[in-house]
């Protein structure tokens, strides 16, 4: 869990520069550990790489690492997260390019950057909800009728 301290924000023209990079494809299966936490698979040409859905995750978050190896470019700021596991200092917000296998359209994803963690990267509530990855049901209450 993770929820956001400081303000990450980018601007129009950082969002168009960032939406022509790589695009990497989500595939359609949730990927489930020894741990039961549910996980994307992310592919990128030969690499993949795999996504905690943490549904009490404010916002998304990727390890440094990871973003460099897959070419990603990171927009350098500071600040601080606060995680279930403690602090996390922000090293800079990056956009994602991603793809699902069973949709025709390319959405992006804006997480920010974190120089070390235990999940190589964490889609929060932010982006499991823009991407419908994970049907959220609601219902109203109904009233008693006291008559």
């Amino acid at each position: 869990m993770f929820k956001k301290i400081g303000n990450y924000t980018n601007s129009k023209q950082n969002y168009k520069q960032n939406y022509n990079r790589k695009v990497l494809s989500i595939s359609a299966k949730i990927l489930k550990h020894n741990d039961n936490r549910p996980r994307l698979e992310l592919c990128y040409g030969e690499s993949s790489l795999e996504a905690l859905l943490d549904t009490g995750a404010t916002i998304s978050v990727i390890r440094r690492k990871e973003a460099l190896n897959l070419g990603i470019h990171i927009k350098r700021g500071n600040g601080e997260i606060k995680g279930f596991s403690g602090m996390k200092t922000v090293v800079g917000s990056c956009n994602i390019k991603l793809k699902r296998e069973d949709r025709n359209h390319e959405d992006l994803v804006k997480c920010l950057v974190v120089e070390d963690m235990n999940e190589t990267m964490i889609f929060g509530i932010d982006n499991i909800h823009r991407l419908n990855l994970i049907t959220f049901i609601t219902s109203k209450k109904k009233k008693e009728n006291n008559s």
